[in-house]
């Protein structure tokens, strides 16, 4: 199975970060290796990679969801 399939069945189809279910990709969390795996990536919707990649972007609202 790729990396993408076993992310999305570990997330149940679900962002890693906000469980949002729609527009998900995979995300390599830094430092990025050559190799993406189950242990250097996570499953995230759009909104909370624009935010990562983009932190001047950040909403801390749309954060709200890690602290429960």
């Amino acid at each position: 199975m790729s990396v993408e399939t076993n992310l999305q069945d570990r997330s149940n189809n679900q962002c890693e970060l906000c469980s949002a279910a729609n527009k998900l990709s995979v995300y390599q969390v830094p430092p990025v290796e050559s190799n993406q795996t189950m242990d250097n990536c996570i499953m995230v919707c759009e909104t909370c990679r624009e935010q990562i990649e983009n932190p001047e972007k950040v909403d801390a609202k749309h954060w709200l969801s890690l602290s429960f």
